[in-house]
């Protein structure tokens, strides 16, 4: 296994995502797997090119407006096994804060402490 190379603690979470990739202007959803102080991670059906601009929406479920904000995907992979061809991919992207309230941040931290989901257990895979 390698050693972790992160240096901010990431909480799992699932969270409604809603995303716009700024070049094409096409709209997805996705759910989150994880957020930090710096970012989160995602699924969603597409893969969109690292560098690549995104205006997001995440809805906490207790407020009425969502959190928005502009991010760059970091990574994109594909995840889980061959799929058959009428089957639509699993996508895992990574994106970083380029422009976010810093309440914002402040509020995604306060849910993902009280609402966190435990560890991911990794030795089953």
């Amino acid at each position: 296994m390698q050693p972790e190379r992160r240096h901010v603690i990431r909480l799992r979470t699932k969270l409604t995502t809603v995303f716009k990739i700024v070049k094409t202007g096409k709209v997805r959803r996705g759910l989150t797997k994880n957020i930090s102080g710096v970012g989160i991670c995602f699924v969603t059906d597409e893969i969109v090119e690292p560098g690549e601009p995104l205006d997001v929406e995440l809805q906490l479920p207790d407020r009425n407006t969502p959190i928005t904000f502009s991010a760059a995907v970091v990574w994109s992979r594909p995840i889980g096994g061959p799929r058959k061809s009428y089957e639509t991919p699993t996508i895992e992207i990574g994106v970083k804060f380029v422009t976010i309230d810093s309440k914002d941040v402040s509020l995604l931290g306060q849910y993902a402490a009280l609402n966190a989901l435990p560890p991911e257990d990794n030795s089953k895979q």
